[in-house]
């Protein structure tokens, strides 16, 4: 583990060894997707065994001290988003180390809805025709995630018809309606203050002041898998290359993130589970605001198309 991080967490971090684990890959991730192929979804709703749990010895992560950004916090200002429709393209490394396209693509709409608030639409594709769509509510000014639906196009036979999450209260829970249209409810958990969205977190990265050396720690949830504590620090700004052939001016941010559910780290950086995100400058007129999430597991690439 990077010390970085370390010296930023209380003195007493748990110790638990890194996760592999692909986190929120800024535009949403497949998580829910892959742990629906291997199990029911019900079985999925009891993977975290605590959120928040307020006997924890280190009070801090449960209030809004040990966060520099939370909800509601002037540094978030979503006019820096930009509707958009794009796709991404995922590669991963073989046995030998080489990076190898993989058949998983993520399909996304971000816009604004009928009643101000932004509506984001991330479909997974995985292969084989099976894919997973996440519809998420965000609040127009402060960016908190307030709901997520989530549905199937030929699933597994034991995957849900819908699966939809209120994030507004301090409890929540799943909503569950199983593929024979009985209704089941999950794990009622809790969550000790307003959240930004874990499995969009570069979006959420976006919308904060980027500039050289800034740094920022905010409150994420990934509803079925945890509650994270991240901290983002802006590498610095650079051009790279897009899949259309042409460049993309972004920041490079790196993440390191803390679940706060297991204790596990993810470091930041491209060789770190944490991952680095290159959020797009001028983000509109069909570009995304992230180009590209990168981590030692996985690369997510914008395929540089324009749509409107």
């Amino acid at each position: 583990m990077k010390t970085t991080l370390l010296t930023k967490l209380p003195a007493k971090l748990p110790t638990k060894s890194l996760a592999k684990f692909s986190l929120g890959v800024g535009i949403a991730s497949a998580l829910l997707l892959q742990a629906c192929t291997n199990t029911s979804m019900a079985a999925a709703e009891e993977m975290p065994k605590q959120v928040y749990s307020y006997d924890a010895e280190d009070k801090c992560y449960y209030t809004s001290a040990c966060y520099s950004v939370v909800v509601g916090s002037s540094e978030i200002n979503t006019a820096r988003l930009k509707p958009y429709h794009a796709i991404w393209s995922q590669s991963n490394p073989d046995k030998d180390g080489a990076w190898v396209k993989s058949p998983a693509t993520f399909e996304e709409i971000l816009k604004i809805g009928a009643d101000g608030q932004w509506i984001h639409v991330q479909k997974s594709h995985m292969g084989g025709g099976m894919a997973q769509v996440q519809t998420r509510t965000l609040d127009k000014k402060t960016w908190q995630v307030l709901d997520m639906t989530i549905t199937y196009e030929n699933g597994p036979s034991n995957a849900p018809q819908k699966v939809f999450y209120d994030l507004t209260g301090d409890n929540f829970t799943a909503d569950i309606t199983l593929s024979d249209g009985k209704h089941q409810t999950g794990k009622v958990r809790k969550k000790a203050l307003a959240m930004f969205d874990g499995q969009i977190g570069g979006l959420t990265l976006a919308a904060l002041p980027l500039s050289e050396n800034y740094t920022a720690t905010l409150p994420m949830i990934i509803p079925n898998l945890g509650i994270y504590w991240i901290e983002a620090t802006v590498v610095g700004r650079k051009t790279i290359p897009t899949a259309d052939g042409s460049s993309q001016d972004v920041w490079e941010v790196n993440a390191n993130w803390f679940n706060l559910t297991d204790g596990d780290i993810y470091e930041p950086g491209r060789e770190g589970d944490g991952g680095v995100y290159y959020i797009a400058v001028n983000p509109g007129d069909g570009v995304p605001s992230v180009i590209e999430y990168a981590n030692s597991g996985a690369v997510i690439s914008w395929d540089g198309v324009r749509r409107k």
